[in-house]
């Protein structure tokens, strides 16, 4: 399952402007918003520090030690 994130362009959010830049198999996109809207900012933030945090490998309970567990 893919992560998304919403921009709700209108009051208080702009779109500036957009861009693709292709090296090899991998294309990165950067896209320009400008806010003037507080709330619409700290949604947007909140969004992306969420989707930007390290997901957790999955255990498989019983199998793997709990993370430190050789640590001494």
């Amino acid at each position: 399952m893919s992560d998304s994130i919403w921009i709700n362009i209108g009051d208080g959010v702009r779109l500036k402007g957009y861009g693709a830049t292709t090296r090899g198999p991998k294309t990165t996109l950067k896209i320009e918003v400008e806010i003037t809207d507080t709330f619409e900012l700290a949604h947007l933030l909140r969004e992306l520090g969420e989707k930007s945090k390290p997901k957790a490998k999955p255990r498989i309970a019983g199998l793997l030690p709990p993370p430190g567990a050789f640590n001494s």
